[in-house]
């Protein structure tokens, strides 16, 4: 396998080590505890009914927060769901602070409560039932205090699964009885219950929702449809806390909820890349360049092993003649031809995985950057030159019709890495025997193609790393060619 047949090997292998780990190796949802006893929680018929609350009777108003605008059931006493206000995004955790027992189950809907709007909390009374919740509102927390005389669990929060099939990798139940992790995906939730847990919640791309640190135990509920998971907090204080908003370490360290976010074996290298990051934007201001600016760090701390790859790439070029003279001189003796292309690379002091082996050492950035960018919720909604969300594809314009593998859409990053790869094989080709020229070229363009498939539907954050970092590597490539 000649030099450049090794370094395509090496690219192939480079992603399918990607691909791999985000498929198979990335940490994997952990059973949560199912023998805990469900005695005091059995009417699950019963609790299926939260999705048929009558509208007529579920008269919503809103209510503006130092966060949020609220939206809430004046009459039924919970919170219907949460708007952002910065970035403006509607929040997929519902349908806050109901009693099932009390509020769905009896099916007395003549009974209703009161409700009173004050500066930081809204306060329900139904003084026949004995009933009082106060939901107040300090920032992302949301604290509901209850005074009641019936013994009922507590739904903390609904959260329906994305009609985005890719969005629906993101949504996972999480919970941390302090000695482990837990999370398991949204898409592949079933009935169950975990208990003695710090804490518990939901997540999806951008938010989570979780409770404070405490001990909870909780039933997960599934709605006969399947797209909609409902959490049950059992025998709830009366007085809890959940944490509503974005994944940001800032925020959730001081809660002690930073377990929640986690970037899988490549943890310790995306935390410094994202501080790396965070400090970039402070100084420049804009997200785009901050990407750029992050990629061209990364690109000359990593240099070394580009250097190393590259010297050894044209080492083996050096002594490519000869190789070819030994092969069609053993062509009949295989053992022997093994034996003559070793002692020449010996000779020459060159080593065959020399051009393949550094970039590997790439591969972890690229996953820790894999991990944070997509779920960066800072990118969401910035835009950058023709690119309206770095969190989407770039997406220049819409096509009236749909063409396969691509779709509808136009993304010029994705392209733009297609043609720097094939300039690529070209430099790295320059010197090709006539033999097996085509076959490179061939080799090449299919591998430029490949990547540019694979990236064409990829956050345009992440395709704009890749793309400075390649046309880095390109320009260093033409300029060891030009010197040869």
């Amino acid at each position: 396998m000649n030099t450049d047949n090794r370094l395509l090997l090496a690219v192939f292998l480079s992603l399918l080590l990607f691909f791999g780990y985000t498929a198979f190796f990335k940490p994997k949802s952990s059973t949560l505890l199912e023998n805990s006893s469900e005695k005091v929680f059995s009417q699950k018929q019963e609790l299926d009914q939260i999705a048929e609350i009558s509208e007529t009777t579920d008269v919503l108003k809103q209510k503006e927060t130092e966060k949020f605008v609220v939206t809430y059931s004046e009459t039924r006493g919970y919170i219907k769901n949460i708007e952002l206000l910065s970035p403006k995004d509607t929040l997929n955790f519902e349908n806050i602070g109901l009693f099932p027992n009390i509020d769905i189950v009896s099916g007395d809907l003549s009974r209703q409560y009161t409700a009173e709007d004050k500066t930081n909390r809204l306060v329900f009374t139904d003084l026949e039932a004995g009933i009082t919740k106060t939901f107040i509102f300090d920032g992302y927390l949301i604290t509901l205090e209850t005074e009641t005389k019936i013994a009922s669990p507590l739904l903390l929060f609904s959260v329906k699964k994305d009609k985005d099939v890719l969005s629906q990798r993101y949504q996972e139940i999480f919970s941390f009885d302090g000695t482990g992790f837990k999370k398991i995906p949204l898409r592949k939730t079933q009935e169950r219950v975990f208990s003695k847990n710090q804490f518990s919640g939901a997540r999806d791309r951008y938010y989570c929702a979780s409770l404070l640190k405490g001990d909870y135990d909780i039933k997960v509920n599934i709605q006969k449809n399947g797209d909609e998971a409902l959490l049950y907090l059992l025998n709830p204080s009366k007085k809890i806390t959940l944490y509503v908003g974005p994944q940001i370490q800032k925020n959730l360290q001081p809660l002690g909820l930073q377990k929640i976010i986690n970037y899988g074996v490549f943890h310790f290298i995306a935390i410094i890349i994202l501080k790396m990051l965070n400090f970039i934007f402070f100084i420049t201001k804009s997200w785009g360049f901050s990407l750029i600016t992050l990629a061209v760090i990364i690109y000359f701390i990593l240099f070394p092993f580009t250097a190393k790859s590259t010297k050894a790439m044209n080492a083996m070029k050096k002594i490519q003649p000869e190789m070819e003279k030994l092969k069609e001189k053993y062509k009949n003796d295989p053992q022997q031809m093994n034996a003559a292309i070793m002692k020449l690379y010996k000779e020459n002091k060159v080593n065959p995985l020399g051009g393949c082996l550094p970039l590997f050492f790439q591969i972890p950035v690229f996953i820790a950057l894999y991990q944070i960018l997509p779920k960066f919720v800072e990118l969401k909604g910035s835009s950058f030159l023709w690119i309206k969300d770095l969190s989407l594809p770039d997406n220049l314009f819409t096509l009236p019709f749909s063409l396969p593998v691509i779709g509808n859409s136009i993304n010029i990053l994705p392209i733009i890495i297609m043609v720097i790869s094939i300039i690529q094989q070209k430099v790295m080709t320059s010197v090709a025997t006539d033999s097996s020229a085509k076959q490179q070229k061939a080799i090449g363009l299919f591998f430029a193609v490949f990547i540019g498939v694979i990236f064409y539907s990829f956050p345009s954050c992440l395709v704009l790393y890749w793309l400075i970092q390649n046309l880095l590597t390109l320009l260093y490539q033409i300029k060891t060619s030009s010197k040869k």
